[in-house]
């Protein structure tokens, strides 16, 4: 919605005028205008030609002073050309009468109008504003019904996936295990160099990989918070820094974890968590193959009114391409050579499950960073 400002500029004439430090030199431009006024009604004799003249004093002080500014004006000319005519010595008639009544009507309806001018002109910016503030909250709302919409896409998405392997689980496991084991036992029984021991090999590893895949789909379709109990975040971080520093270290990677001194207390699984922490942990180092920082940084913010934790980790790695931002947490989408494209779709159902929220920035050659927003654990109640 746009609003025809074309009179800008006349507002901004009539703001100047009414500057406070402007309208002493605009009450002196009155008087003197009056005054010239007043001397050529006196030097033109009872003709009275410049009578009209008053009118632009009254006009100005309209202008400058509003109502009450052109009512003093209009009264100070009255009385100057009343006063003329009489030191003239003229007669009195009744459209000298008239004429000091034009001068308190036209002051009057100048700054009855000019008042109005600005009034509706201040309402014209105050509904431009209104209007910009409608269409920033309609824009966030559209925007978040765009994300819940998507929220639910993705948790009808999991929801499917979940039930169809809980359905096909029980079907694969048992021919898998059985595939798998007797692969082992064939390769222990025959030569290292026989033909078939490479193949053997091959089809041991591919087993195990399909197990690992059905164990990640079978725990995607089984997550859920099931514990609630208070869980520190500084302890829960230094046990995921714990696992994951030997490998760190070989890939010569600096692992910092930051926290401040107040304590970080959440309500949830902490296996769940644990195991969530643990992947993006293990995505970062993953990330920065000749070596690299890690931080992990754990702090509190308010968000909607509500204390929330935050977790979040940043590798120095590859980073992620802009094009695969927004579809890192689909199930089976991964830029890993031998990912199965469930870890961060894990993740963020076990976020999820305990009401909360993750975030992904990331930069190509730069690196990434993934926050995981918890709600914060209310102080217990005293005994």
């Amino acid at each position: 919605m746009k609003i025809d400002l074309s009179g800008k500029r006349w507002y901004e004439i009539i703001k100047t005028l009414r500057r406070p430090s402007i309208r002493p030199w605009i009450m002196l431009v009155v008087v003197v205008m009056t005054g010239i006024v007043s001397w050529l009604d006196w030097i033109t004799g009872p003709a009275r030609e410049p009578t009209s003249l008053y009118e632009v004093p009254i006009l100005v002080s309209a202008v400058a002073f509003g109502v009450t500014g052109a009512l003093v004006s209009a009264t100070v000319c009255s009385a100057s050309f009343l006063l003329t005519l009489w030191l003239q010595h003229a007669p009195y008639y009744y459209a000298d009468v008239t004429q000091t009544v034009l001068f308190y009507l036209l002051g009057l309806t100048v700054g009855q109008l000019v008042t109005e001018y600005l009034r509706g002109h201040k309402l014209q910016i105050e509904l431009l504003h209104l209007n910009a503030q409608l269409e920033r909250r309609v824009a966030e709302a559209v925007a978040a019904e765009r994300e819940a919409q998507q929220k639910l896409r993705d948790a009808q998405r999991l929801s499917m996936l979940g039930e169809a392997a809980a359905q096909i689980a029980h079907e694969i496991k048992n021919p898998l295990v059985s595939i798998g084991g007797y692969a082992c036992r064939v390769q222990k029984q025959i030569h290292h160099d026989h033909p078939a021991h490479s193949e053997l090999s091959i089809i041991a590893q591919e087993v195990t990989r399909l197990e690992v895949l059905l164990g990640e789909l079978l725990d995607l379709a089984n997550i859920g918070c099931r514990e609630r109990d208070r869980i520190d975040v500084t302890t829960l971080v230094k046990e995921v820094v714990a696992l994951v520093q030997p490998p760190a270290q070989e890939q010569r990677i600096d692992l910092v974890y930051i926290f401040h001194d107040e304590p970080f207390t959440i309500i949830g699984d902490s296996d769940q968590l644990r195991r969530a922490l643990l992947n993006v942990v293990l995505n970062g180092v993953e990330a920065i193959p000749q070596g690299g920082k890690l931080n992990i940084t754990v702090s509190s913010t308010f968000k909607d009114g509500a204390p929330w934790v935050n977790i979040t980790v940043q590798d120095t790695g590859v980073g992620i391409p802009s094009e695969h931002l927004s579809r890192i947490f689909e199930p089976f989408f991964t830029t890993k050579r031998k990912g199965t494209g469930l870890g961060l779709a894990l993740v963020k159902k076990i976020v999820d499950s305990h009401g909360g929220s993750i975030e992904i920035e990331s930069k190509p050659q730069i690196g990434t960073s993934v926050t995981m927003w918890l709600p914060a654990a209310l102080p217990p109640e005293p005994a």
